[in-house]
């Protein structure tokens, strides 16, 4: 069992996606809105992934990538985003998200892509040995 950060402007999408990591055999260990609060909540719970979106208020994604991984390097994060511009996406790679997921999505491309950025076998829908 992983545990992960879920940040997202959408009370919705955090929902979502809180429900599908742990339907999924995960734990999410917080949610949070902006980037900054992000940066605190890491630094907080040094979970095991991120997911990240990248339009944010405040501070946004891409900003976030950067500040958590200044100061935790083996930080994993992957973007779940609306944003399908190859130079955002780019960008968010670039500062080193592990993956990028484009909104909207399905619990088995959540699940699979969270599963193979944290090295987990993935024996079905997600469920991990």
């Amino acid at each position: 069992m992983a545990s992960i950060l879920v940040v997202d402007d959408s009370i919705i999408i955090r929902k979502n996606l809180r429900s599908i990591l742990n339907n999924g055999g995960h734990r999410v260990v917080a949610e949070c809105a902006d980037g900054m609060q992000a940066y605190l909540e890491y630094s907080r719970h040094k979970p095991d992934l991120v997911t990240m979106d990248i339009t944010m208020p405040r501070v946004g994604g891409i900003e976030a990538i950067k500040k958590i991984l200044s100061t935790f390097p083996q930080a994993k994060i992957i973007v779940i985003s609306s944003v399908d511009q190859k130079n955002i996406i780019f960008a968010s790679l670039q500062e080193g998200a592990k993956n990028y997921i484009l909104k909207p999505f399905s619990e088995e491309k959540v699940l699979s892509v969270v599963n193979k950025v944290l090295g987990h076998k993935v024996v079905s829908l997600g469920i991990r040995d």
